[in-house]
């Protein structure tokens, strides 16, 4: 390895990277561990590192496109809702007293607006509740359970 910093080094970092490539488009033609390194010239081990490395590269890359896309959803979900929801609250049209009278198809467009946010956002997801129970409490309430039914049975307090 070339010194870091180096002339040297950054073309070791820009082969390995031409490297990594060449087996990413490997590994999408479905090629072996043996037959990557053997069209390579290289071992078994450096393509099972670089498989390694472009696979991570490939999920931080997903992760990164989806919380893109997620944002831009919401973004647009937000436009959405700023544009139905006055309709949903006046509707345009008024009652016998006056009052503002809110659209109940703008109103159901509204909420399913807020129900596609909340599944976005992953609010929807059923939320997990630890119960803890130890077993000294069991015992405790076993030990007062007993004593409760001797005091009954003896016509006791």
């Amino acid at each position: 390895m070339a010194a870091p910093g180096t002339h040297a080094h950054f073309r070791e970092e820009i082969d390995i990277e031409q490297r990594r490539q060449h087996v990413a488009y490997l590994l999408m033609h479905h090629l072996t561990y043996k037959e990557m390194a053997a069209e390579i010239g290289c071992s078994v081990g450096t393509v099972a590192g670089d498989v390694k490395a472009v696979r991570e590269a490939w999920a931080e890359r997903s992760i990164e496109d989806y919380d893109s896309w997620v944002a831009e959803e919401i973004a647009k979900l937000d436009q959405l809702e700023r544009k139905v929801l006055p309709v949903a609250l006046t509707g345009g049209k008024h009652g016998p007293d006056g009052e503002p009278r809110p659209s109940l198809f703008a109103v159901d467009r509204v909420l399913t607006i807020m129900e596609r946010r909340a599944k976005l956002k992953g609010l929807d997801r059923p939320m997990r509740h630890e119960v803890a129970k130890t077993i000294e409490y069991t015992r405790n309430l076993d030990a007062e359970i007993e004593e409760l039914l001797s005091n009954a049975d003896r016509g006791g307090d």
